[in-house]
């Protein structure tokens, strides 16, 4: 994995991410947030988890970890999700653009949401103490 990779990785998440949430605009409110079963009981639910994990990962990126993702309650509808991703992806964006190929190969160590010092490798290889 290199710098480049990384960028157009994270070029290729924001299409993605847009392409869905202009998928999912023409759903009414009652279907926005209609209970479908599976591990995010609702398209609403699975948005904000989508989010949510693209911010945690960001805070621990960047040195923080947060002790819970995003909350599916302050986002009660598809504009509050649409307000609050862009600002995630801008600050990711940023982010991306600062990466170099030797920072690539440090190691993350963060707080996992069990409350556990988990060390991530370059090549996805994970570890928790």
């Amino acid at each position: 994995m290199n710098k480049e990779d990384i960028q157009l990785l994270y070029r290729y998440n924001r299409w993605a991410n847009a392409t869905v949430l202009k998928t999912v605009a023409p759903l009414s409110a009652e279907e926005f947030s209609r209970k479908i079963g599976g591990s995010f009981p609702s398209c609403a639910k699975r948005l904000v988890h989508i989010m949510g994990a693209e911010w945690i990962w960001l805070r621990r990126w960047k040195g923080t970890s947060p002790p819970a993702l995003l909350s599916a309650a302050d986002f009660p509808d598809l504009d509050s999700i649409k307000a609050r991703w862009p600002e995630i992806e801008g600050e990711q964006m940023d982010f991306v653009a600062q990466i170099t190929d030797a920072s690539l190969k440090e190691p993350l160590k963060y707080v996992n949401l069990k409350a556990r010092l988990t060390n991530m490798l370059l090549g996805g290889r994970c570890s928790t103490w």
